[in-house]
């Protein structure tokens, strides 16, 4: 059974960047003579690639910085020809000073659309791609101050694409939700690139957005200029489009004036690492992660490789520049542009994350991001670079030879990258299918654990497969974790492709914690009544949705039921929160077990029990003696008797008020039950002569509608402390008592 995560490649072109894949040549021949393309009056400042007119050829978009009125907010799109050549741009108006340029399909119609960043109208643009190429006007909405750089991907898990705006001059970065139409965007977060002290994280130039730590949520980091760092922002499980930052941030030393920012793994070892273009000091800095080594749920980024690239690098475009556009040999290299030197560098990487400058390419005045794609449809990766000071575009065709013809299409279908597997048998499904004119030499399907550096081979084939089933993996007995897939196919002269699929293997429920909560806390209880709350925690890394039950029944044994009827099962996960509500009013008194039975898609499951107590009657507080309406004599020591007790007793207290008394004055309390007897011997020496009250209150240990305290009792007496021929109350028996009488019965009074 296989379940979806989110899927990284759905959001390929989302990130500003383009990992090619390629086939296997001998080695990178460089690029051919450059080829400009005039753009007019126009100030190119970035670019962006896609198939616009869906005719199979890479088109290019750029933004335009402001150089004329008659110029404000334009970008300009050039369909591609198929050979690398290109039709006449098509311009349309955007916010003012366009920073960054994005493709994507933000309105889920299958048509690229386009985004900028607009750094003098502080604003973003989306331009919905239309037929033919064309866009439709504008879509704009604000976002922070000098917004210079966009991402594009789905970072609140509803299936829908959201924008994040590096804005440089406020240092912050936007968390825009989409609703999927491209009209309706929703700012649903601001969040500081600083730390706490302001002391680093200023000026965010670049920014990428990926799975850093494989929860499934895609990560921010942003390039800082004025701080040579990186801020790395964790999206937070609990609470998805949220992001941990301040001083919950980590940020992340790098070069001198950091410029661009890219999320590759350049060291191919199952994690996501960093790489900075450093303008000032003329570096690109390679941050790797260390999440394989260590499993943290928030891995750092370490190492301090630097490498010396032409003067002035602003930008960085990782691609498989000695593969090509339909599969990878392992290896993503970086094309590096540097504006101060007018140069675009070829660094080549070793396979495991050594890079070294393979070649560096003179391009006209002042060259911004480089476009990497197979512009001329000859199977390699070529590079177009915008150019600010000349106004024009720079072509580069790629001189490499395919050897044995185009490598076959591969392709893993089920599970996708970032899908999940059951324990057990698993078909795994996917492409393996021969170019045109060439024959299938034959297909790997192998795995190995993230960490781990060896394949296990699963299949093997030798006769194409079209979204077919590639080969059975029994994952019964491997460790629950995360694995690569892997899937090779070449064609008979040894021209290979593959593709790579990072998994999750279930085999058990991770976590279930439960208990009788009290409070906002949870703290534990074990006595209730009334409506009692039942805390705790359910959470898996494993496969599909989480469901999970909640009943009861008594310990002397018998059938669970549901806690709460209307809710006999429950779906998602909880962390230190209300699992279920219980009304105990409708139940006897007793002992009872409370069962959490938790399930998750692949049928793993965890159960946990505790006991409890319920108690909903009320305790008994009576006062035998005194009686109401007695007289007692002052200065009497006065025996309280009566009963204070119940099966779960809390305490009892005995009170009075009366005379000078404007409160309730604590006479005696207790915590062991009394059943007729002695509550309280009482001296009332030195109280005047008056009318008192006596009060008994006695409470239970149960904890009500959780977290009022438990049932309680009360009874009152009340008495006059005074003799009985006393009538005029002065503590005295003698003629004005007589007096007092007469005067009450000459009034009538009975």
């Amino acid at each position: 059974m296989t379940f979806k995560r989110y899927t990284a490649r759905h959001w390929s072109l989302l990130a500003g960047m383009c990992l090619c894949t390629g086939s296997a040549m001998a080695q990178f021949a460089g690029f051919g003579p450059r080829t400009d393309i005039p753009l007019g009056e126009n100030r190119p400042t970035d670019s962006a690639s896609g198939d616009f007119d869906g005719d199979g050829d890479i088109d290019i978009a750029v933004c335009f910085q402001t150089s004329s009125p008659a110029n404000l907010g334009r970008v300009a799109v050039l369909l591609n020809n198929g050979d690398g050549t290109f039709q006449s741009p098509v311009f349309y108006g955007v916010g003012e000073d366009p920073a960054a340029i994005r493709a994507a399909d933000v309105n889920l119609d299958g048509d690229l659309d386009l985004i900028t960043a607009n750094a003098g109208t502080n604003d973003v643009s989306v331009l919905r791609g239309s037929t033919g190429g064309a866009f439709l006007p504008e879509v704009f909405f604000g976002v922070g101050t000098g917004p210079e750089d966009i991402a594009v991907a789905d970072v609140n898990a509803d299936g829908r694409p959201d924008i994040v705006s590096a804005n440089g001059a406020a240092s912050t970065v936007s968390v825009v939700a989409g609703n999927g139409s491209g009209t309706s965007w929703t700012i649903i977060g601001t969040y500081s690139t600083n730390n706490g002290g302001g002391t680093g994280g200023q000026s965010p130039s670049s920014i990428a957005l990926r799975d850093l730590n494989a929860n499934g949520l895609p990560d921010i980091v942003t390039a800082n200029s004025g701080s040579a760092s990186c801020t790395v922002m964790y999206n937070i499980a609990s609470s998805p489009g949220s992001y941990f930052s301040g001083d919950f941030g980590l940020f992340i030393p790098v070069g001198s004036n950091p410029q661009d920012v890219q999320l590759v793994d350049i060291d191919r070892d199952g994690d996501i690492d960093l790489v900075t273009a450093n303008r000032s000091s003329s570096t690109v800095s390679v941050r790797l992660s260390n999440r394989v080594q260590t499993g943290d749920t928030f891995p750092n980024f370490s190492g301090s490789v630097n490498v010396a690239v032409p003067s002035g690098p602003i930008a960085i475009t990782v691609a498989d520049i000695d593969g090509g556009p339909s599969s990878l040999d392992g290896d993503p290299d970086l094309i590096v542009v540097s504006e101060t030197a007018d140069r675009l560098s070829v660094l080549l990487n070793n396979g495991s994350g050594g890079l070294t400058l393979d070649s560096t390419y003179v391009t006209q005045s002042s060259p911004k991001r480089a476009a990497v794609v197979d512009l001329d449809g000859d199977g390699d990766l070529d590079a177009a670079s915008p150019n600010l000071i000349s106004n024009t575009i720079s072509i580069f065709l790629n001189q490499s030879t395919v050897i044995g013809g185009p490598p076959p299409t591969v392709s893993l279908i089920d599970p996708d990258d970032g899908g999940c597997l059951c324990a057990g048998p698993n078909t795994i499904i996917g492409t393996v299918n021969p170019a045109a004119g060439t024959v299938l030499g034959g297909y790997t399907l192998e795995y190995r654990r993230l960490g781990n550096p060896t394949y296990t081979t699963i299949a093997t084939g030798s006769t194409p497969v079209i979204n077919g089933s590639l080969g059975n993996w029994n994952t019964s007995g491997l460790p629950e974790g995360q694995y690569l897939l892997r899937l090779t196919g070449s064609n008979a002269g040894g021209i290979s492709a593959s593709d790579e699929s990072v998994i999750y293997l279930g085999s058990d429920f991770d976590t279930v914690v439960a208990r009788l909560g009290a409070g906002i806390d949870g703290s534990e209880v074990s006595i209730v009544g009334r409506n009692a709350c039942i805390f705790g925690s359910i959470s898996d890394s494993g496969c599909g949705p989480i469901s999970y039950s909640v009943d009861f029944r008594p310990t002397s044994g018998g059938a669970f039921v549901p806690v709460d009827p209307a809710n006999p099962v429950y779906s998602g996960g909880r962390t230190n929160t209300t699992l279920a509500d219980w009304d105990t009013t409708s139940i006897p008194d007793g002992n009872y077990e409370i069962r959490v039975s938790t399930v998750n898609g692949c049928g793993d499951s965890k159960t946990v029990n505790f006991t409890c107590t319920v108690d909903n009657t009320s305790p008994i507080a009576n006062i035998d003696t005194p009686v109401s309406c007695e007289y007692r004599s002052p200065g009497e020591i006065i025996e309280i008797k009566g009963t204070a007790s119940d099966t779960n007793l809390s305490s009892w207290s005995v009170q009075y008020t009366g005379g000078s008394s404007h409160g309730w004055t604590t006479i005696a309390s207790g915590n062991t039950n009394v059943t007729s007897d002695v509550l309280a011997n009482w001296d009332t020496s030195g109280l005047e002569p008056c009318a008192y009250t006596v009060r008994l209150s006695v409470g239970d240990q149960s904890v009500l509608n959780c977290d009022d305290p438990g049932n309680s009792a009360g009874y009152l007496v009340s008495f006059d402390l005074r003799c009985p021929a006393d009538l005029n109350g002065d503590g005295e028996v003698n003629f004005f008592d007589v007096s007092f009488f007469l005067t009450a019965y000459n009034a009538g009074c009975p």
